[in-house]
C-alpha cells in the first residue's frame, strides 16, 4: 500500500531526509518506493528548496482529491524570517496549502499590509475513512494532523476492525470509542446503527469528527462526543449495560 504523507527533516548542509534511529543525523534520499505517485511528485518538488534555518521538519501530504499540503515546523525566529522573505512563500503557496508551527497556522498574503501573515487554522479534507459497506467519507483536519500513512492501508484497517464489531454488535447496548480522533473508526462504528460514545482528548479533533458526522444526519442523533482525559475516563452510566469498547489511544 503506497503512502500519501511523509515526515522529513532539514539539516543545513545536508538537505532534506529521514531522521536516523540514533542521534540527530538524517539520511538524505532521492526517492522511496513506498511513496504513491502523487506523493513522489510532491517530494521531488519540495526537496529542491533550501532553508536558511539550521534544522526544521516538514510533513508533506496529498489529499484524496490530489491537493498538496505542507506543514513546516521550526524555531519561531526562523518562521518569522521566512514570513519576511516572500520568495519561498510565493513558490510554496502557488502549489500547496501551507501551515506553520505547532498550532497549524495557515500562511496567507495580507493585501492591506502587503506582507505574509499566519492566520487561524483551517480544517480541510486531508484524509478519508470508510463505513462498514466500504463507502468513503472525508476526514477533516490539518496537514499536520495525525492520520494513517495511506488510503489503502487505512481501508484495510477499518475493515478489520469492523469484522470484530459485526461479530459482537448484537450482544451490546452501544459502543464506547476511546481515542476517536477526527473519526477514522467512528464512521464505521456509526454505520452499524448503534449509539457511539466517542471520547477524545483533543477539542480540535472532536470538531473535525463533528464536521464528518454532519454529512449524515442519521448519525448525529446516535453520536455522543465527549472531550475527556484518557486517564480519567468519563464513563457515566454506560457501565450499567454491556458495551463494545474500541480503544485507540495516542501511541505515546
Amino acid at each position: 500500500f503506497p503512502s500519501h504523507d511523509m515526515d522529513l527533516q532539514w539539516r543545513k548542509g545536508l538537505g532534506w531526509g529521514f531522521r536516523e534511529r540514533e542521534g540527530d543525523s538524517i539520511a538524505v534520499i532521492d526517492s522511496c518506493p513506498l511513496f504513491s505517485e502523487e506523493l513522489n511528485e510532491l517530494f521531488l518538488w519540495w526537496k529542491g528548496f533550501t532553508l536558511k534555518a539550521s534544522k526544521a521538519s516538514v510533513r508533506l501530504r496529498v489529499s484524496p482529491n490530489g491537493a498538496w499540503g505542507v506543514w513546516l515546523d521550526m524555531a519561531n525566529l526562523d518562521i518569522k524570517e521566512i514570513l519576511t522573505e516572500s520568495e519561498l512563500l510565493d513558490q510554496w503557496t502557488a502549489k500547496a496549502h501551507v501551515e506553520m508551527g505547532q498550532k497549524f497556522k495557515v500562511v496567507r498574503y495580507d493585501v492591506e499590509s502587503q506582507s505574509w501573515k499566519l492566520k487561524d487554522p483551517e480544517r480541510h479534507q486531508w484524509f478519508s475513512t470508510f463505513d462498514r459497506e466500504g463507502n468513503e467519507y472525508p476526514l477533516f483536519g490539518h496537514v499536520g494532523s495525525f492520520s494513517q500513512v495511506g488510503f489503502g492501508i487505512n481501508k484495510l484497517m477499518v475493515s478489520e476492525v469492523m469484522k470484530f464489531v459485526d461479530r459482537d454488535q448484537k450482544s451490546v447496548a452501544g459502543i464506547i470509542e476511546v481515542g476517536s480522533g477526527s473519526g477514522n473508526f467512528t464512521c464505521g462504528l456509526l454505520s452499524t446503527g448503534l449509539a457511539v460514545k466517542a471520547i477524545e482528548q483533543s477539542e480540535e479533533a472532536l470538531e473535525g469528527l463533528l464536521d464528518m458526522v454532519s454529512l449524515n444526519p442519521e448519525w448525529q442523533a446516535r453520536l455522543v462526543p465527549v472531550q475527556g482525559n484518557f486517564h480519567q475516563l468519563p464513563w457515566g452510566e454506560d457501565v450499567s449495560e454491556p458495551h463494545l469498547l474500541v480503544f485507540d489511544p495516542p501511541r505515546s
